[in-house]
């Protein structure tokens, strides 16, 4: 018999960022990937539908959800020091050369990048105070100030549902793109356990952002900086943009800054001279979403119990307690809007179900 604890008609407001009130018909909660693959089996025998459940800080449920929902819980994190291929969970590490981190899914970002960054290692700065959990870190590809989780890649375990085997996993496998990956488009086929990323000085520091260069020189002048300060230096800044979920309610960026070929940009920059955009590789622009819908004066507006965060227009936030619907509804007129001004499709961040 099953030792594990499989509620009924849970609640999911307090697993989320935005804390909209809807119920789970069946919730777990598991601390290894033995229980992980117990209760996928539970699921499976009852026909469920299943759903693994991160931090809730890329999701939004918008419905009740008629299945189970797995919440892992597993907090560890370890070292491996490749010139020797020793072992560390807890002891400081000498050679910061090239190092590899495993994080169980459970595990918090944000702890997982402070983690790094007190023991001096150089890699993961640049993605501090990132909500969510491990786990859903390379599902959405997450990225910040120049730096991408595919970046630091190395490799990932997953229980690949339909079959109950665990897979290990790279970087080709996962097909990281721009905030997308191999799992995006096969929702519910894996149920990633741990991450493995790649640290170390050889990477370098990443701050050629004028938000976190400036930070820098004002408060440490002529200090050579580590990835301590930079780290300090992403968490402030992104504090100063970005609101607590925990104070008010939301799902940091709405919307992917959009792609756009160099054509209709320079379409645009004559419409519009100090459009923000910046060329990729393919010859393509990324255009800052954020600016888009600042144009249009959305900033700051308010609708419904939900609006447009007065300081980045590119964070929807909700100001009391509503339904989903009206988020969608507010999302959707914005999307509408830019199209009709930029002929640009604005896409949304956060899974909604």
């Amino acid at each position: 018999m099953s030792q594990l604890d499989v509620q009924h008609d849970v609640e999911l407001s307090p697993y989320t960022t935005f804390g909209f009130s809807q119920r789970a018909a069946h919730f777990v909660e598991v601390h290894s990937e033995a229980e992980l693959a117990e209760a996928v089996q539970i699921a499976q025998t009852e026909k469920w539908p299943l759903l693994a459940l991160g931090g809730g800080s890329n999701l939004v449920f918008a419905h009740d959800y008629p299945g189970l929902i797995i919440r892992q819980l597993d907090q560890t994190i370890s070292y491996q020091q490749n010139s020797d291929g020793k072992n560390n969970s807890n002891g400081d590490i000498d050679d910061k050369q090239d190092i590899q981190v495993t994080a169980s899914a459970g595990v918090s970002w944000h702890t997982l990048v402070m983690d790094t960054v007190n023991r001096g290692l150089t890699g993961l700065e640049n993605l501090s105070l990132i909500p969510g959990q491990v786990g859903a870190a390379p599902v959405q590809n997450i990225g910040a100030y120049g730096v991408e989780l595919c970046d630091r890649f190395v490799c990932l375990r997953a229980l690949h549902v339909p079959s109950g085997e665990w897979h290990c996993m790279n970087g080709s496998d996962c097909q990281f793109s721009y905030r997308d990956s191999h799992f995006k488009h096969h929702d519910g086929d894996y149920i990633i356990s741990s991450v493995t990323l790649r640290l170390g000085e050889h990477l370098g520091l990443h701050t050629a952002y004028a938000t976190l260069s400036d930070y820098l020189a004002l408060h440490y002048p002529g200090v050579e900086p580590d990835a301590r300060l930079v780290s300090e230096a992403v968490c402030v800044v992104r504090s100063a943009r970005l609101p607590d979920p925990a104070k008010l309610p939301n799902a940091g960026s709405f919307f992917h800054n959009p792609i756009t070929s160099a054509e209709h940009f320079l379409q645009l920059q004559v419409r519009f001279p100090d459009i923000v955009g910046h060329a990729l590789a393919d010859g393509r622009y990324k255009l800052a979403a954020g600016w888009l819908i600042d144009r249009l004066g959305y900033k700051g507006y308010r609708d419904n119990g939900v609006g447009v965060h007065e300081h980045q227009a590119l964070v929807l936030v909700k100001y009391q307690q509503t339904d989903a619907s009206a988020l969608i509804q507010l999302a959707d007129k914005i999307r509408q809007h830019v199209m009709t001004e930029y002929g640009v499709t604005l896409n949304i961040e956060p899974r909604i179900l």
